[in-house]
C-alpha cells in the first residue's frame, strides 16, 4: 500500500500521492529507495506501461479463531518468486514434451483416510525408511526428495517470524510447496505435509497458525 510503501521510504504519505498522481517526482535517492523496497530493477519504472503479472490466486487460510489478513509483503514477493520458477518450468516441460506431476486429484468430500492411502502410496516413504532418518534435518530432505520425485516442485525460503509457516501453488504439469525457512525443520515437515493436501484438492494456499503453536529455528 502507498502507506507501507512511505514508512519504507522514509516519506510522508502525502508524498507518496504526490508521485502517483503526477503532481512530484521523487528525487534519485528516493527513486532508488523505492526500487529496492518494491525488489524491482529501476528499469522497470522507465517503461512506458506497467509489465503484465500473471500472480496466481493464492488464498489465505487460518485455523478457527485466528483473524484472516491479507498476504504481507515478505509472502507476496515470494509467492511472485517461486511462480516466476514455476512457469520457467513448466515452460521447459511442455517444450520437451515431459509429463507433470502425477498426484491425484482429492474431493475435500473425500474419505480422508482413503485419500491418505493413496497419497502415501505415491510419495513411497515407508516407516522403515523413516526410522532410518538419524535428524529431523535428515528426514525434511528426505520428504523433500520424496515430494520432488512425483513432480512437485519444493522451495525452503526464508519470510521472517511474522509470516505464514508456508504456501502452495497449484499447476497441472509443476505444483509447488514452499515452506518459512524461519521454523525448525520438524514444523517445516509438517507444512510441507500440510500444503501437499491443498495440491491434491487443486487449491492453492498460504496458511498461518497461532503464534503460540510455533516454534522457531535453532
Amino acid at each position: 500500500t502507498a502507506g507501507v510503501l512511505a514508512e519504507r521510504v522514509h516519506v510522508g504519505k502525502a508524498r507518496v500521492s504526490e508521485w502517483l498522481d503526477g503532481s512530484e517526482k521523487p528525487t534519485l535517492t528516493e527513486f532508488r529507495k523505492i526500487a529496492k523496497v518494491l525488489r524491482r530493477p529501476t528499469a522497470t519504472f522507465l517503461l512506458s506501461s506497467p509489465p503484465s503479472l500473471k500472480t496466481p490466486r493464492v488464498e489465505f487460510r487460518a485455523m478457527p479463531g485466528v483473524l484472516t489478513r491479507e498476504p504481507l509483503p515478505e509472502e507476496r514477493e515470494r509467492i511472485r518468486e517461486v511462480t516466476r520458477l514455476q512457469r520457467a518450468v513448466a515452460w521447459l516441460l511442455d517444450e520437451l514434451g515431459e509429463e507433470g506431476a502425477a498426484l491425484p486429484a482429492v474431493r475435500p468430500s473425500s474419505n480422508a483416510a482413503s485419500a491418505a492411502a493413496q497419497v502415501r502410496a505415491l510419495v513411497g516413504v515407508s516407516v522403515s525408511q523413516q526410522l532410518k532418518w538419524r535428524s529431523e534435518h535428515e528426514a525434511l530432505h528426505g520428504w523433500r526428495e520424496a515430494l520432488e520425485s512425483v513432480g512437485v516442485l519444493v522451495f525452503l525460503l526464508p519470510m521472517g517470524a511474522g509470516s505464514a509457516r508456508g504456501f502452495s501453488v497449484w499447476h497441472d504439469l509443476v505444483p509447488v510447496i514452499s515452506a518459512n525457512t524461519h521454523w525448525r525443520a520438524s514444523a517445516r515437515i509438517f507444512t510441507l505435509h500440510h500444503e501437499l493436501g491443498h495440491l491434491v484438492t487443486r487449491t492453492s494456499s498460504i496458511c498461518s497458525e497461532p503464534e503460540s503453536r510455533t516454534i522457531a529455528a535453532d
